[in-house]
């Protein structure tokens, strides 16, 4: 089955392969599957690089510094639309019916 989220940068693929690596290093690491260990590299990398393009995107377009703002407020108003995205929210819901 094919990966639905992919690495675009090339500074990337070194990062997932150093996390592969961090992880061979860990304590118990040998417990868990190759195929485990490169699954985990891959949402790691992937994470970082989409997380990071996307902090520096929301910097660019609201400017200042994240210090500066109601991080408790903003994080609670994040939080109510994570359920409704998520799996107990609208990602949970039957698909919508076509209009007649």
């Amino acid at each position: 089955m094919p990966r639905k989220i992919y690495l675009t940068e090339p500074l990337s693929l070194l990062l997932e392969a150093d996390i592969r690596r961090y992880i061979n290093h860990f304590p118990k690491s040998s417990l868990l599957s190759p195929d485990v260990i490169t699954n985990m590299a891959h949402s790691y990398a992937c994470f970082i690089e989409k997380a990071t393009d996307k902090f520096i995107k929301g910097q660019l377009e609201h400017g200042g510094d994240l210090r500066d703002r109601n991080l408790n407020a903003e994080l609670s108003l994040e939080l109510q639309d994570l359920f409704w995205y998520g799996p107990f929210g609208a990602a949970n819901w039957s698909d919508k019916k076509e209009k007649a």
